[in-house]
Parts: structure tokens; sequence; C-alpha cells
């Protein structure tokens, strides 16, 4: 599973990654390149800029430019939760790994007009799989599938796997001061939060913080948590920015047939 439909599709790719290469992007990374991210660069060294034909949804950079991308990471301070870039659009977006930290594995979008690290694909391999259905159906990498957050049960194993990255995340919302940091900690723990603990989201709503209501009356709905209904009644009669009308579409939802 090796990208065979970018193959396919006359997708451009750079030669393969030497093991010097991969030591020097460790270093420059502060962090250990394995498992199927390694086995990748080790197939090719990313794509090329510039492709003739049909393009992937997000582009594997050449361990050059996500050399280059670090500083970026660092200035924004996303290196300390683990975050590290190794895909682009070419147009200001990318795709992220959690190298280490509690969602470490995971992927996440960096969307340029709203940044957020919340995790989008549990690994590397669905994420790859993704990408080549792109590729297959012309599908820009907003509009695909994705893992999170979870709106339907899954495996017992990730389900347990998912809510330990939680429970690993709530003594950092719980110490941050920083506005932006605990807005973003909230987003990746309800996103990661098994359906079966729903009810945990409901707390968000009661946060101080209009972002987080907001994020949590969606993810509410996504799931049409009916217990929650009482509460949305609540929110959506707020006289704050965003959380009432979240609160009101999701109201919609959880009183819709498909409820």
């Amino acid at each position: 599973m090796l990208l065979p439909a970018h193959t396919k599709f006359g997708v451009k790719m750079n030669d393969p990654a030497t093991d010097q290469d991969l030591q020097d992007l460790e270093a420059a990374l502060g962090c250990k390149i394995d498992g199927f991210l390694r086995r990748l660069y080790k197939a090719h060294d990313g794509f090329p800029q510039v492709q003739p034909v049909l393009y992937p949804p997000m582009r594997m950079m050449p361990i050059t430019e996500a050399i280059e991308c670090q500083g970026f990471v660092s200035d924004l301070g996303w290196s300390k939760i683990g975050l590290r870039l190794f895909w682009t659009d070419d147009n200001s977006n990318y795709a992220a790994l959690y190298v280490d930290g509690p969602m470490q594995g995971r992927i996440a979008f960096i969307d340029h007009d709203e940044a957020t690290m919340v995790p989008v694909y549990r690994d590397v391999p669905s994420f790859v799989m993704s990408m080549e259905y792109g590729v297959e159906n012309h599908t820009p990498w907003y509009e695909l599938n994705k893992h999170y957050p979870l709106l339907a049960p899954i495996s017992e194993e990730d389900m347990a796997s998912d809510w330990a990255a939680v429970e690993e995340l709530r003594p950092y919302f719980d110490v941050e001061s920083d506005d932006a940091w605990r807005v973003q900690y909230a987003y990746c723990m309800m996103a990661l939060t098994p359906p079966d603990k729903t009810e945990t989201i409901v707390q968000f709503t009661y946060d101080d913080d209009f972002y987080i209501q907001e994020y949590a009356c969606k993810v509410i709905g996504q799931r049409r948590y009916k217990p929650a209904e009482g509460r949305l009644q609540e929110v959506a009669a707020l006289s704050i920015p965003n959380a009432p009308m979240a609160a009101k579409l999701s109201l919609k939802k959880t009183n819709s047939d498909q409820s």
C-alpha cells in the first residue's frame, strides 16, 4: 500500500530517500521517523512540486522541504504537542503527523483559513488510503471522509486508544492559561471522544469560551445525541457569539427523523 493509485494515474515521485536523508530529517525535526512514514520515504522522497498529470490531494514533501517547514512549526509552538508537517496541497494547507505526545500517530489537517490541531485520521496508512481515493475520484482533501470527530462506534481497541488520548490531554487543558491553546486542546478532546462517552462533551457547553461551546454543540449535533437536547436549548437562548446558532442547528439534527 505505497500509493499504487498515484502510480497508476501517472503522478511523478522522487527517488527513494537514503538512510542519511532520514537521519538528517530526524535531527532537524527532533523526532524519530519510523513505521509507515519511514517506509514511504524509503519508497520515494515525496513528490516534486510541479506535476504534469493528476495531482494528489496532499503532496508528500521531500525531506529538504519538510525540514524547511520545521521553522514554521516551531514559531507557532506546535512542536510542543508533537506536530510535524509532512504533506501540503501547495496552497498553504498542510497535513501533519503527531510524532509524539497524547495523539501520537494521528494525522491533522492544518487549514490556513482556520488552523486547528484536531486529528482527522487515526494513522498514516489510513491517511494514505484516503489520499489514494482522492486521486482516483478527483476529490480535494477537505471533502474526503475522515475518522474524527468520531461519529459512530469503532473497534473496542481503537475506542480505548482514543479515550486514553483524551485522558492524557485533559491535564494539558486543565492547566493551560492561554485561551487559544485551551480551545485547541478542547477541540482535540471532543473529536477523539468515543460515542459512548458523548456525555462528557456536554460538559464543554458550560465552558466560558464560546468557541469551545460552539464546537461542543456541533459535535453533539453530528452525533444526534438526544440526552443533550435540554442543554442545547439553554445554549440556544444565550446572548453570546457563535454557540447559540450551533446549538439551534444541532437541535434540528437531534430532532430529525435520523436521530
